[in-house]
C-alpha cells in the first residue's frame, strides 16, 4: 500500500518511537489522550448535528488517525468497537475495520533484538530462512514468517510490540475516567428526557472488559494454551484447522505457530479465485460457532475477518488464529441456549 517498503518500516519506527517518548511520562501520555478525546468528541457531535455523509466519513478517518498515532491500547480498542454495529455509526465501523490492515510495522533489527532477548539464543540458531519482512502488523505486536532450523516445517512468528505493559496502566486510568464521563452524561440525558427506566450502555463496563482482555493478550504463553485447549476441544469432523505451538520457541512476548497459507473470508475476489463455495463456507462458519456454544462449550473471544480464514489449498477447511482470548461456557448458561438456542 505505500510507496515502499522502506519508508512503511521508517513510518513504524518513528510511531515507535512517538509511543515511547510517551510511555515513561504518564502526564504526557495522558494529556495526549485528553487531547484526542475532546477534539474527537467535539467532531463527533459536530457531525452528528450536521448529518451529511461526507462529514461523518472524514470524522470517522480523523478518529482512525488519532487512534494509529496513539499506539497499541488505541488501536486495539478501535479493533474490539469495529464489531460493535449495535454502539456505532456503520461509517466508524467501516473506518475501525480498515485499521487492522493499517497498523505500521516496526523494523527487522528492532524485531530480532526482541526474539533474542526472549529466546536467550540468536535469531539464526533458532529459525532458518527468516524473513525480515513482516506477514502482517498488528496492534500488540507483529508476524514474520520463518522456518524452524533442522525442520521443513513454514511457522509464523508473533512478536509483541516493546514495554506494552506500562502503556497500558497509564491508557485504562485515563479510559475508566473518560468511561464514568461518559455514563454520567448519558445517565443526565436520559433524566432529561425522562427516561429513567431505559438501560443504557454501560461505557465502564465495556472499558473493564477491553482492559481484561488486552492484559491476557499480552501473555502468550497463556494464547499458547488456548490454542492447544481449543484445539482439543474441537471434534474432528469439523474440518477446522488450528495451528500447531511449538513451545520450544514460545514465551510470554514470542509465540511461533505452525504457517498456514490462507485468506481471509471478507476476500470476496480471492474465494471466487479459489472456486470456494461461499454458501457453504457460510454454513461451514455458523457450524463452527454453535458447536463452540451448544457443545464444546469452549469459545473463541475475538473471531473478527483477520482471525478467521479458509485455507488456499483447495481443502476449503476453515483456519482460525489469535487465540489471546477464549472462554468457557458454564454448564447452566449452555443448557439454556439448548432449550432456547435463539
Amino acid at each position: 500500500h505505500h510507496a515502499g517498503h522502506a519508508e512503511e518500516l521508517s513510518i513504524g519506527d518513528s510511531m515507535e518511537l512517538g509511543w515511547e517518548k510517551l510511555r515513561g511520562k504518564p502526564l504526557r501520555r495522558s494529556l495526549a489522550l485528553w487531547r484526542f478525546f475532546t477534539v474527537g468528541a467535539f467532531k463527533t457531535v459536530r457531525a452528528n448535528r450536521t448529518d451529511t455523509p461526507e462529514l461523518t466519513a472524514l470524522t470517522a478517518q480523523w478518529v482512525k488517525d488519532g487512534l494509529l498515532r496513539l499506539g497499541p491500547t488505541m488501536i486495539k480498542l478501535g479493533q474490539v468497537f469495529s464489531s460493535r454495529t449495535d454502539l456505532l455509526h456503520p461509517a466508524y465501523i467501516d473506518a475501525l475495520q480498515s485499521l487492522t490492515d493499517d497498523v505500521p510495522v516496526v523494523s527487522s533489527r528492532i524485531v530480532r533484538e526482541i526474539i533474542e532477548a526472549e529466546l536467550g539464543r540468536p535469531v539464526d540458531e533458532v529459525f532458518d530462512a527468516f524473513e525480515d519482512k513482516p506477514l502482517a502488523g498488528a496492534s500488540l505486536g507483529q508476524v514474520h514468517r520463518a522456518r524452524l532450523k533442522n525442520s521443513s516445517m513454514p511457522v509464523a512468528i508473533k512478536i509483541q510490540r516493546r514495554s506494552l505493559q506500562a502503556l497500558f496502566d497509564t491508557d485504562f486510568k485515563n479510559l475508566r475516567l473518560l468511561a464514568r464521563m461518559l455514563d454520567g452524561w448519558e445517565a443526565l440525558q436520559r433524566r432529561r428526557q425522562g427516561r429513567t427506566g431505559d438501560v443504557s450502555r454501560n461505557w465502564l463496563e465495556y472499558t473493564d472488559d477491553a482492559a481484561d482482555l488486552l492484559y491476557k493478550e499480552t501473555d502468550y504463553e497463556n494464547e499458547a494454551n488456548n490454542v492447544e485447549k481449543f484445539a482439543a476441544s474441537l471434534p474432528a469432523e469439523l474440518n477446522v484447522l488450528v495451528p500447531t505451538v511449538f513451545r520450544n520457541a514460545t514465551t510470554s512476548r514470542v509465540l511461533t505457530m505452525q504457517f498456514v497459507p490462507s485468506t481471509k473470508l471478507t476476500r470476496a475476489d480471492k474465494l471466487s479465485e479459489l472456486g470456494l463455495d461461499r454458501a457453504k463456507l457460510r454454513r461451514q462458519v455458523i457450524d463452527l460457532f454453535l458447536t463452540q456454544l451448544l457443545e464444546t462449550r469452549v469459545l473463541h473471544c475475538d473471531p473478527h475477518p483477520g482471525n478467521l480464514c479458509v485455507a488456499t489449498d483447495g481443502s476449503g477447511r476453515l483456519v482460525l488464529y489469535d487465540f489471546g482470548m477464549i472462554d468457557d461456557i458454564p454448564v447452566e448458561a449452555q443448557a439454556g441456549r439448548r432449550k432456547h438456542p435463539l
